[in-house]
């Protein structure tokens, strides 16, 4: 999936639902982050969230380990990933990362839904060629047991 367009900052991001498990959710965001202080960076970020109570999830990137994730509050999986829309002084701007530190585990607190999430994601990953959308793409697959 792709953002083509960052939002314009951290309380405002661009994000896309990538996939619906049970009652988990995963989903991702795109903005600028105006506070950095070389080249205003774009930021891609995925979260994971519940519709069900005392669900769990645990990720390697992160070191998330909540035997009690709640309804309604998102969790950060997966690594941060930054990058520029153009040259950066060290080459070019785009950021990348995949599932470096293993994958995010997730079990509903009824037990019907568990399985392993492997995401990544990439910041303007087409700029050495000139591209400028999508600003952030997001990959990877999940299995459900």
């Amino acid at each position: 999936m792709t953002i083509d367009s960052p939002g314009p900052d951290s309380a405002d991001p661009a994000s896309v639902t990538l996939a619906t498990v049970g009652p988990f959710t995963f989903t991702s965001e795109c903005y600028s982050d105006q506070d950095h202080l070389i080249d205003p960076p774009f930021v891609a970020e995925t979260f994971i969230s519940t519709s069900e109570d005392d669900s769990a999830v645990q990720d390697g990137e992160t070191a998330t380990d909540d035997p009690n994730l709640m309804s309604g509050t998102p969790v950060q999986i997966g690594a941060t990933v930054t990058g520029t829309d153009g040259p950066f002084i060290l080459g070019p701007g785009a950021g990348f990362m995949g599932p470096d530190e293993g994958s995010t585990s997730f079990e509903s607190a009824d037990d019907t839904t568990l399985g392993n999430a492997f995401t990544g994601a990439g910041v303007y990953v087409g700029v050495a060629s000139g591209a400028t959308v999508p600003a952030c793409t997001f990959f990877g697959y999940i299995d459900t047991y």
